[in-house]
């Protein structure tokens, strides 16, 4: 599926992270396993799965006259989506405003330091292997 098309919701995220780890899972699992706090109803969840269905975010499939859902979409894809759309509204699409805001509003240990520094030395050496 395309995910460019497709915004996920902070709701549906969280029924994704359920999907994603156990799936194929009916409705009534799904919402089983949803944190006791604050959690929907069962028709409102029900409701959920189903629009996450016609968006093409979760497949519906009938086994034995039970419904049970499964991802269309790969975690990897949606993040890289929903990281996307983030750097959109909040930083213009500029990845790097964003990187240097992190770099220097958050408190990163040395080991997230030196895997960042890894990262962007690799960035920059595959980048001038590609002008050669």
């Amino acid at each position: 599926m395309k995910m460019d098309a497709v915004n996920i919701t902070d709701a549906e995220w969280e029924l994704l992270e359920i999907v994603w780890r156990r799936a194929p899972l009916s409705a009534r699992e799904i919402y089983q396993a949803l944190p006791g706090e604050n959690r929907a109803n069962y028709r409102t969840v029900r409701t959920q799965l189903d629009r996450m269905a016609v968006k093409g975010v979760l497949a519906r499939s009938d086994h034995h006259g039970l419904l049970l859902f499964r991802p269309e979409v790969s975690r990897q894809n949606a993040l890289k989506e929903k990281v996307r759309r983030f750097f959109s509204r909040f930083f213009q699409g500029d990845a790097g405003l964003a990187i240097a805001h992190v770099i220097e509003e958050e408190a990163l240990t040395d080991e997230a330091l030196r895997s960042l520094r890894e990262l962007l030395e690799r960035k920059v050496n595959s980048e001038g292997d590609e002008s050669c």
